[in-house]
Order: C-alpha cells, then sequence, then structure tokens
C-alpha cells in the first residue's frame, strides 16, 4: 500500500549517544509504525469487524421496562448467553446501527406490547430475519440460532 507509505524503519545512528554523554558510542535503532500498520491492515480486512464479545443486544425500548431488560439480561447471562444491554434512550434504528457496527449477532427487541404478551421478538442481525417467540422458548430459541451462525 504505497499511499500508507513506510510502516517500519531502521538505521546506524554513529554518535547519536554524544547528546548526551562525551563517549563516542555507536548506535542502531529501529521502529515500527503502528498507526501506519494499523491503517493498512484495515485498508486490507485484515481485522475481524466484530467489536464485541457479546451475541445479543436487548434494544432499549421503553423506560418502563428497564428493570425487565435487566432481569431478561440476567436470566439469560445465567444461561450461558452473552448479552449486552443498551442502556441509552435512543431511536431503535440508532440502537440496531449500533448492533451492527459492534458485530452483534442478534438483537432482542421488545416493548411493552411483547412485555404484556409474553412473546419475546428476535431478529437476525445478519439475515435481517425476525421471529417471535413465547418466553418459555426464548433461551432455547436463542441458543440453537446462535449455535448455527
Amino acid at each position: 500500500l504505497p499511499s500508507i507509505g513506510s510502516i517500519c524503519s531502521g538505521g546506524r545512528y554513529d554518535n547519536l549517544a554524544s547528546l548526551y554523554t562525551t563517549n563516542q558510542i555507536p548506535g542502531v535503532g529501529a521502529a515500527v509504525g503502528l498507526d501506519r500498520l494499523i491503517a493498512a491492515m484495515e485498508e486490507l480486512n485484515l481485522f475481524d469487524k466484530i467489536s464485541t464479545p457479546a451475541d445479543v443486544l436487548i434494544i432499549n425500548m421503553d423506560k418502563n421496562y428497564r428493570h425487565k431488560y435487566l432481569k431478561l439480561a440476567d436470566t439469560l447471562r445465567k444461561e450461558g448467553i452473552k448479552i449486552e444491554f443498551y442502556i441509552d434512550e435512543k431511536k431503535m434504528d440508532k440502537q440496531l446501527k449500533y448492533a451492527d457496527r459492534k458485530g452483534f449477532k442478534l438483537a432482542l427487541i421488545n416493548g411493552s406490547n411483547e412485555f404484556e404478551s409474553g412473546n419475546f421478538k428476535i431478529k437476525n442481525l445478519q439475515t435481517g430475519e425476525n421471529i417471535t417467540v413465547v418466553e418459555s422458548d426464548l433461551v432455547s430459541t436463542l441458543k440453537n440460532i446462535l449455535a448455527v451462525l
């Protein structure tokens, strides 16, 4: 990638130490430009785009249900499912963009209607598919979906 420029350099630096001492000491050195190296690796798509250890993001649809979201996150974590709850109160599309950018596999989208009916909406962030499951099937459905992603 010529546009990135040199990512490492080195050489012989005779008498460099004379700046700090009266002795004549030969020297050699090398350096790596990490910012350039990372820029080149990003341009070559050598980094995974995933930047979260969690598989599922719980979307924050209704501030009045925060305690239910947190209880749901705790329950799913105890079942071995890696969960993050989007704590801020932002529009759903911003939360889904965050989920996409961070590399989440699934999103749980539950507002007051879903909590009242006992149904859970699961959005597959890789395919865009939405499914609705009853609460008793939530854990097994999430595990089954995550097993094939």
